[in-house]
């Protein structure tokens, strides 16, 4: 599905290389850690899935096609179909844990009568039923991660992308947000997450790949951070 051929990403001549010859095939469904030190490349992998940057040398295709080809008028398009999870939660304080959720369909100008459907559906998939009409600064940590999980799958994207989804948050509650991850992923979702949470990947015994300096050194199923 997401396939990185030959990718180096270089953002100034005077600079050593973000990522350097990176080969990486990721099938449809999986579940997949990068890990690495601050400066292995980790950011850089995850903005070009989104094409926001553009490697320097190399070929990225998702689903047959080069993502770098893609025309301005494409990309909302390719971007509806990706799901992004940040550290910081990014919701809109002014809105409902509801208004959030269906503003992601909104934006895509989904029927009003889907967005009516399908927003109580994915509040009670996140766990968050009974917290529809409360305000994000009156959620916990946990629960405004679960907002943003929901509003990051509600437009059923194919690819989902955390960036450090758990940073934030105590023990229990990284380990009920990486429960609901894996679940989203067991209905055919393919979840990458991006993390310097040790516990959480040697727990959750997934793919994992490790980033050095730029350089790919390790990709193991099942395997742990170090």
């Amino acid at each position: 599905m997401i396939t990185f051929q030959n990718i180096s990403k270089r953002y100034d001549e005077d600079e050593n290389y973000a990522l350097r010859n990176i080969n990486l095939d990721i099938k449809q469904g999986e579940f997949i850690f990068i890990v690495g030190k601050s400066g292995a490349g980790k950011s850089t992998l995850m903005k070009m899935l989104l094409r926001e940057v553009y490697p320097t040398s190399g070929t990225l295709k998702v689903s047959g096609k080069n993502i770098m080809k893609l025309k301005e008028k494409e990309l909302p398009y390719y971007r509806r179909k990706i799901g992004v999870v940040f550290q910081d939660f990014r919701l809109l304080e002014s809105k409902t844990v509801y208004e959030n959720i269906s503003f992601a369909m909104e934006i895509v100008q989904a029927n009003p009568k889907k967005i009516q459907q399908l927003t109580p559906k994915i509040l009670n998939t996140v766990g968050l039923r009974d917290k529809a009409r409360k305000y994000p600064s009156t959620l916990s940590g946990g629960e405004q991660q679960r907002v943003a999980i929901a509003r990051s799958i509600i437009n059923s994207p194919n690819i989902l992308i955390c960036d450090e989804p758990t940073g934030n948050l105590d023990p229990v509650t990284s380990a009920g947000i990486m429960d609901l991850l894996s679940d989203i992923n067991s209905m055919g979702t393919t979840v990458i997450i991006a993390t310097h949470d040790i516990t959480m990947v040697d727990r959750m015994k997934r793919r994992v790949i490790v980033l050095d300096k730029g350089h790919l050194v390790s990709d193991k199923i099942g395997g742990y951070y170090n």
